[in-house]
């Protein structure tokens, strides 16, 4: 009977373990499921959280330099406001930085209206940068500004101007190149100032005078030619060809090695006041009855060479 009584108690020791144990397995598979629960929604804002860090890391599209946009703006409102701060809030569709590709660049310069309309897209040009010293880049017009622009309120109200577009051929080794290495330091970076020269046309063989010495009246343009002593000067009519912002091609009037004057006479240096008919017809101009100037029946006015693709201009703007 006593070791019946043991073998039961025993047996019912073992049933005890076994729903001991049983209750804790289930406790243990519970913990175990909240805890794999746990770490689900842990790797998923982990993944989150790495998509959004991915989602903050700007990679560039190419090679090109950093320009903070707040620099641009500043340069263009004459704002103060210093470069972005770590911390700095922004907005939806805001231009943080911009990429300028340095190995193309585009110098855009202002020309006057007057000269607006005889540009045209593929002129050639030559571009003076003030911080390349005497290093001249050519380059070709890209385009034409439509409307005119009112760039110097203050100092003229009437001056109107077009930006015109000029694409610089830009040597390899000129190009800006990343951490401002020796090549850098001597390439192109946006915003340089720079001067343009824009090629119209070309005239060979020509007889030229400077702009400063043509003088208008009326239909006649004329300068002041010296006579043998030197002091003394004749108005004389002249022809012109086409023109520059420094130069006038004289087509009739005047004779290679002539001298002229740069200047507005005194009254007491011209002599001959009266009008030369024969010099007047050589440029395709009378006098009429009432003694005024008028053009000769389908005789070529002076300036007709200033057309399209006529006369050279100048521009000073930025790249």
């Amino acid at each position: 009977k006593q070791k019946s009584s043991d073998v039961d108690e025993a047996r019912a020791g073992v049933e005890r373990v076994v729903r001991q144990n049983a209750s804790k397995l289930a406790s243990k598979e519970a913990d175990k499921k909240n805890k794999q629960r746990s770490l689900e929604l842990r790797e998923q804002k982990y993944q989150k959280d790495r998509e959004q860090l991915d989602a903050a890391t700007i990679k560039a599209p190419n090679d090109g330099l950093v320009v903070y946009s707040t620099s641009l703006e500043n340069s263009r409102w004459g704002g103060d406001e210093g470069p972005l701060q770590v911390g700095s809030k922004v907005y939806p569709n805001q231009t943080l930085i911009v990429l300028p590709d340095t190995s193309e660049m585009i110098a855009a310069v202002k020309v006057h209206e007057s000269l607006a309309g005889r540009i045209r897209k593929g002129q050639p040009a030559a571009i003076k940068i003030d911080a390349m010293g005497e290093h001249r880049f050519t380059g070709e017009v890209e385009s034409i500004g439509i409307l005119a622009e009112q760039t110097s309120r203050w100092m003229d109200p009437t001056l109107r101007e077009y930006t015109v577009k000029i694409a610089i051929n830009v040597p390899p080794e000129m190009a800006a190149s990343e951490g401002g290495g020796k090549a850098g330091s001597r390439g192109l970076r946006p915003s340089m100032r720079c001067e343009a020269e824009i090629v119209m046309g070309k005239v060979a063989d020509a007889v030229t005078v400077p702009i400063q010495a043509v003088h208008s009246e009326g239909l006649l343009r004329y300068v002041n030619v010296a006579d043998n002593s030197g002091t003394s000067f004749m108005r004389r009519p002249i022809l012109i060809g086409q023109r520059s912002d420094r130069y006038a091609e004289i087509r009739a009037g005047v004779e290679p090695g002539e001298r002229v004057l740069l200047r507005k006479p005194e009254a007491s240096e011209i002599v001959g006041k009266a009008w030369n008919p024969q010099e007047l017809a050589a440029v395709g101009l009378e006098l009429n009855a009432a003694g005024d100037i008028v053009p000769v029946a389908g005789a070529m006015l002076n300036g007709s060479g200033d057309g399209p693709g006529g006369p050279g201009g100048a521009g000073r703007g930025g790249g």
